[in-house]
């Protein structure tokens, strides 16, 4: 559907298994182990290129998702918006965004 109205810009569809290794099936589709998301996740906060501004409506939120991640990263009953930051932080690592410890192009 995201597709259909021709808008400009790129997609990639990304599954998410257990599994531990990342692969392509074509430039529009990917597969990322979860703990590939959580760990760069976990990355991008270590080396403050990810910041969560309090003022933001659902920051209380996200830091209880965060703060609910078993060790892994395998997941708990509410992690969308954690998973929706992991996505965000990988694709910008794969776009080379990320500029003097700013994530930049948003």
């Amino acid at each position: 559907m995201l597709r259909e109205p021709g808008l400009d810009c790129s997609l990639t569809a990304v599954t998410i298994p257990g599994g531990k290794r990342a692969h392509h099936r074509h430039t529009t589709s990917v597969t990322v182990p979860r703990r590939d998301l959580i760990s760069g996740l976990q990355l991008a906060f270590e080396k403050g290129y990810v910041k969560i501004a309090r003022r933001m409506s659902e920051a209380p939120r996200l830091i209880r998702e965060l703060k609910a991640m078993p060790g892994e990263g395998a997941g708990g009953e509410h992690d969308d918006l954690v998973m929706a930051l992991a996505l965000a932080c990988w694709g910008a690592r794969g776009k080379s965004v990320w500029s003097q410890g700013r994530l930049t192009g948003f």
